[in-house]
């Protein structure tokens, strides 16, 4: 385990962030400036169905979870490409993830199994907190509330 010093210098924070906007300039419009505009998009997307359709504000957050990383494969590939040289391609940093395609596998294996597994006992959770919301005979014939 790595202990946290209190006399931690601040001159690190601003380096990242310098070299963070030097990749920013350096892939423009390509790159960072579409994906930022990515991730604002799926947060404004987020609030509207907040808004107009609450109930569904939890599948759309976990999937903005499910996508971002997915996401970031494609900023870090734009880096890569430049830390190599090579023509940052927009394109090409679409399908970077698919150079990992084992992992990406495993990620979704864990998610169903989580799903699979873990959602009836969740479901219960949350089933035991609207038994009001229910009509009587359905309470007391063990409906599922969450459909």
């Amino acid at each position: 385990m790595i202990a946290v010093s209190a006399n931690l210098p601040l001159t690190p924070a601003f380096r990242w962030l310098k070299q963070g906007w030097g990749e920013f300039m350096c892939s423009g419009i390509r790159g960072a400036a579409y994906y930022g505009a990515f991730f604002a998009l799926m947060g404004y997307v987020i609030s509207y169905i907040y808004e107009s359709f609450w109930q569904a504000t939890m599948g759309i957050t976990a999937g903005f979870f499910l996508m971002g990383p997915f996401i970031c494969c494609g900023v870090y590939d734009l880096s890569r490409q430049r830390e190599r040289g090579e023509p940052q391609s927009l394109v090409k940093s679409w399908f970077s993830w698919t150079r990992n395609w084992k992992s990406i596998a495993f990620f979704a294996a864990m998610l169903n199994f989580f799903y699979d597994y873990l959602r009836p006992g969740i479901s219960g959770y949350f089933c035991s907190f609207c038994e009001s919301r229910l009509p009587h005979a359905a309470v007391h014939a063990g409906a599922n509330c969450l459909g």
